[in-house]
């Protein structure tokens, strides 16, 4: 518990020396960072994407080398999804 109190306290520490350099700024400056800020909040963060499907990436990539998955001809998946469309 010491430790998660020490590691908030830390953190706080740290907003309050980014609050103090940002309003330190010129307004032009801030408002550059503001917009940046908000724009962060109103995007889906793709990061969390990107990370699911470069685990799914590499485990179908090592199913395949373990010879546990086959993979499909490319024609193959494309007449399938063709015939499904109809």
């Amino acid at each position: 518990m010491f430790i998660k109190k020490k590691v908030v306290k830390n953190m706080q520490i740290e907003l309050e020396k980014v609050k103090e350099t940002v309003l330190s700024l010129s307004e032009k400056e801030r408002a550059l960072i503001a917009r940046v800020l908000i724009k962060s909040l109103e995007e889906p963060s793709n990061r969390d994407y990107e990370t699911e499907w470069e685990m799914e990436i590499e485990k179908r990539a090592q199913e395949i080398m373990e010879e546990k998955e086959k993979g499909k001809d490319a024609d193959e998946v494309i007449k399938e999804a063709y015939s499904r469309l109809k």
